[in-house]
């Protein structure tokens, strides 16, 4: 509909099962944003090897339906309290959120949905987060092929498979995963 081909996806409801990374490079998309296992770009696996398919995790503290999900409980929680937060309190976390991962060098990745944050005053909380973002003249706003490129040419060696950068690749989520469905089962006591 955009006159693009899309590069990249955020598998609903935010899962991805075995077989999806080699499904996503087969396809031709050069990331996803799907999965929840860290606060940093990674290589996503697939029969326990790595695929050239780059992961832009979320987390769903800075998404925004769970937010502004009604919910029907019969108990809201805090008892007493609205069941739908304050715009103010949102606001407050994600900014005090992602001036944390800004602190530490993470990449921030709000999950937003028009059917949430497109309401009048949640636009304005928006825009207000935004300019909050923008007062820093390190931050780098991208689309999710810009960052999953940029993630192969500095810290992924490249857009062909190999090992995760860092001081202890075989922790990765993604590779310790990849493990357990390419390995037999253990035997014994």
């Amino acid at each position: 509909m955009a006159g693009v081909r899309p590069t990249g996806l955020r598998a609903a409801p935010g899962a991805m099962g075995d077989g999806h990374a080699a499904l996503l490079d087969e396809l031709g998309f050069g990331w996803s944003s799907s999965t929840h296992g860290d606060d940093r770009p990674h290589r996503l696996w697939s029969a326990g090897r790595p695929t050239p398919v780059v992961e832009l995790p979320w987390l769903w503290e800075y998404a925004d339906h769970p937010c502004f999900l009604y919910n029907g409980g019969p108990v809201a929680f805090p008892p007493g309290e609205s069941r739908i937060p304050a715009y103010g309190d949102v606001l407050a976390d994600w900014k005090d959120s992602f001036d944390a991962f800004r602190d530490h060098g993470l990449c921030w990745i709000p999950a937003l949905d028009p059917q949430s944050i497109g309401k009048p005053g949640r636009t304005l909380m928006l825009e207000e987060l935004l300019d909050h973002i923008r007062g820093h003249d390190d931050v780098w706003f991208a689309t999710g092929a810009q960052v999953a490129e940029h993630w192969r040419r500095t810290a992924g060696q490249g857009t062909e498979p190999g090992p995760e950068p860092g001081p202890e690749p075989d922790a990765h989520p993604q590779r310790v995963r990849a493990t357990w469905h390419s390995s037999p089962p253990p035997t014994g006591p």
